[in-house]
C-alpha cells in the first residue's frame, strides 16, 4: 500500500502514556490523503484528552458493509466502512479496534 493513501505514525514522543496512533486516509479509498484524506487516531490512555479513543466491537459485529482495505502491519487489517466514514477500522484475530475520525484537524495533546 502506498504510503500517499494510507499511512500511520506515532505521537508518542508529544503525548504522554502510551502512543497515540494516527493514520491518514485517502478518500475515497485508492485517493492520495493530500488530496481529501481523512485523519482517524486510536488513543488508548487519552492522551489527547477527548474521552473517545479506544472504542472496541468483536470481528463477527464488523458491518456487511466494511471493506478490506488491503493495508497490513503483522496481525493487523485496516478496514474502512463509506456507510459510516467517520470510523476505521483495524482488525486483530476477533478483536476490532475503532479509530475515531480526528474533526478538529488538530491531532495534539492537551
Amino acid at each position: 500500500m502506498r504510503i500517499d493513501v494510507i499511512a500511520n505514525s506515532f505521537v508518542d514522543d508529544h503525548c504522554e502514556g502510551d502512543a497515540v496512533e494516527i493514520m491518514g486516509v485517502g478518500t475515497p479509498l485508492g485517493e492520495q490523503i493530500d488530496t481529501g484524506g481523512r485523519i482517524f487516531y486510536w488513543d488508548p490512555d487519552n492522551a489527547l484528552m477527548r474521552g473517545d479513543g479506544t472504542a472496541t466491537m468483536s470481528v463477527s459485529d464488523l458491518p456487511p458493509t466494511a471493506v478490506d482495505t488491503g493495508f497490513r502491519r503483522g496481525d493487523m487489517e485496516l478496514w474502512t466502512d463509506n456507510n459510516q466514514p467517520e470510523i476505521l477500522l483495524r482488525v486483530r484475530g476477533d478483536d476490532v479496534e475503532i479509530l475515531q475520525l480526528d474533526s478538529t484537524g488538530l491531532t495534539l495533546c492537551a
